[in-house]
């Protein structure tokens, strides 16, 4: 909903003028040629379009020394084609950094959407700095993005004998990829944490204390971790 934000109380003038650290025109991503010889081993940020409206250091704390690329990643209209251009500069150019900085409005986690994608069609793989925007224009959030195909990563064998491959592993949680022979099972056991599961190919039966159902793809299952399953 739109709203009136509170006046801001004056800051010190910093002396002399400010100059601008843009490197690169245009900037809009559906001006942009992907093949533009900017684009190598640039430090690339991607920024969202309302950000610099919002987040006054924008120029000193996120553009300087970078290749700027700006969209608007709910009004614009061909997001596949930004997709597209997106993955056809990864593909073409040695990138040496990618950030992203974004507002905190829902709509705009679509700026991660778009070049999680482009990476994916690009075949690449990249650690992105991801910046979060208030609409006050304060950093509220700043992680780390990290692009990579699960093939990549080593296989575990855990204590029941599975093999499967940690996608994701923190403390809140992990993300595990296995994957069974037609026919396998396994031994009844107890889980000591909450189980979500995803199935991606097959069918899987799943029993929990006295109830038996059948999984296909698409669909996922939640297992509480006081039931036995089988």
């Amino acid at each position: 909903m739109p709203s009136e934000l509170s006046p801001r109380k004056p800051q010190n003038e910093m002396s002399g003028e400010l100059h601008s650290e843009l490197r690169q025109w245009p900037v809009q991503l559906t001006l942009l040629n992907p093949a533009a010889e900017y684009f190598e081993n640039a430090d690339l940020l991607i920024s969202a379009d309302c950000v610099p409206y919002a987040f006054g250091d924008f120029h000193r704390r996120f553009l300087k020394g970078k290749v700027v690329i700006t969209f608007c990643p709910k009004l614009d209209p061909d997001l596949e084609r930004y997709i597209d251009k997106l993955s056809q500069i990864f593909i073409l150019h040695e990138i040496k950094s990618v950030t992203i900085v974004r507002m905190e409005v829902p709509c705009c986690g679509g700026t991660e959407i778009l070049l999680q994608k482009a990476l994916e069609r690009a075949g690449k793989m990249h650690f992105v700095k991801v910046n979060v925007i208030s609409v006050d224009g304060k950093i509220i959030r700043e992680t780390t993005m990290e692009s990579r195909y699960y093939t990549d990563i080593t296989p575990v064998l855990n204590a029941m004998g599975m093999v499967g491959t940690k996608i994701y592993s923190q403390p809140e949680g992990e993300i595990v990829h296995i994957e069974f022979e037609p026919g396998a099972h396994l031994k009844a056991h107890k889980t000591p944490v909450n189980v979500a599961f995803f199935v991606l190919e097959g069918t899987v039966t799943l029993t929990i204390g006295e109830e038996k159902q059948s999984f296909a793809p698409a669909p996922s299952s939640t297992v509480p971790k006081i039931f036995l399953m089988q």
